[in-house]
């Protein structure tokens, strides 16, 4: 076992384990030292409003809030995100340093203080290219993304399956994939749609 942190397997159900990397004390101190430099990179590379979480200045009230007075929210979920997480992603935003110590074998380990920012910076062209693609297709689509979760609204239904070819498309180049299981297409029509833990209607949002 590594001196600098521990290994914790989490049970996920159906014999399946989330793996958490625990850094020790020392450890963790120095990544949570890099953590403002990296949300200042974040802040300056993220200009189109589409993550909200781990992003400074942004959380899950202001991340449902674009979604109101839509009919239908489409929700989908990046499997294993942290895991497709790799160096080479963020080559150009992190020092030598940042590059050194924030990676586990290479790869942006869950339990690091610095992995949700820096997936951010790695996930950021993709959601350009996924912001892109729909205005292309001429959809009238509000995009953002809350860590792995992708979040889309929109008034014509027909736009879901279109959205998720798309999206699994870009995502699948870039060595990611998406979990079925956590498909979700809500419809106004049925009551409040829930993004990020929050009732949106037509006209406001209902923290819990």
């Amino acid at each position: 076992m590594n001196k600098h942190y521990k290994i914790i397997k989490l049970p996920k159900g159906g014999g399946r384990f989330r793996t958490l990397y625990a850094p020790n004390k020392a450890y963790k101190n120095r990544l949570s030292s890099f953590i403002p430099d990296l949300q200042q990179k974040l802040h300056n590379t993220e200009t189109d409003g589409i993550i909200h979480g781990f992003m400074r200045g942004r959380g899950p009230v202001s991340n449902a809030l674009k979604h109101i007075g839509y009919r239908y929210t489409l929700s989908l979920d990046l499997e294993d995100f942290f895991d497709h997480i790799k160096a080479s992603m963020v080559k150009e935003y992190l020092s030598a340093e940042e590059l050194d110590l924030c990676f586990i074998e290479g790869i942006a380990r869950q339990g690091l203080p610095t992995s949700p920012v820096i997936a951010n910076l790695a996930f950021l062209k993709l959601d350009i290219a996924i912001k892109n693609v729909i205005f292309d297709e001429g959809m009238h689509v509000v995009y953002t993304r809350y860590a792995d979760d992708l979040i889309f609204s929109f008034n014509d239904e027909s736009f879901a399956p279109r959205i998720e070819s798309e999206v699994e498309k870009i995502i699948t180049k870039a060595g990611f994939r998406l979990n079925r299981n956590k498909r979700k297409l809500q419809c106004a029509a049925n009551g409040r749609r829930m993004i990020t833990g929050i009732g949106v209607d037509e006209r406001n949002i209902y923290p819990s």
